[in-house]
Parts: structure tokens; sequence; C-alpha cells
């Protein structure tokens, strides 16, 4: 299975309760999946997180295999974060 870290979407927002930048981090295939983080790497391990919940609850093949492939995506993305010393926006 070819991953493909494009389809992580990743985008940050002002948090003015907190004063500062808070990272917004979805799957192209799932926006309804969306974690968010205080870094793009922290986000990225919550959607992962979901990501994977969500292949638990699934009864469809299809679907299952889709939300596989898109928590591939999301690791490959991870481990160009840690290979990279993290990733910025």
């Amino acid at each position: 299975m070819m991953s493909d870290t494009s389809r992580v979407i990743v985008r940050g927002e002002d948090d003015p309760r907190q004063g500062s930048l808070r990272m917004n981090i979805h799957h192209q295939d799932f926006p309804e999946l969306w974690a968010e983080g205080t870094t793009a790497d922290e986000g990225a391990r919550h959607l992962a997180e979901r990501l994977g919940e969500a292949c638990d609850w699934t009864c469809e093949n299809w679907r299952r295999e889709a939300l596989r492939r898109a928590l591939a995506d999301v690791d490959e993305y991870l481990q160009g974060a840690v290979a990279t010393g993290g990733v910025g926006v």
C-alpha cells in the first residue's frame, strides 16, 4: 500500500482562549474525523488514534480499508515528522 502524506491536511488557527496557535488536522478522505494539538505532530497522533478507533467500529469492509489507507498516510506523515525533527506549517 502506497502512502500519500499530501492527503494529510494541517491548518493552524489562533486560539483566542489560550492565546496560542492550535493545529487542526484531518485526512482528505475523512474530513469529519479531525483532531487538534499544540503542534502538527501532536494533532497527527490524535488523528491516528481517531482513525484507528473508526476502523475498529466500522462494519463495512470497504470503509475499513479506506480508513486503513488514511491511517497509513497519517503514520507516514508522522514518520516524516520524526525524520525531520518536527513538522512546520
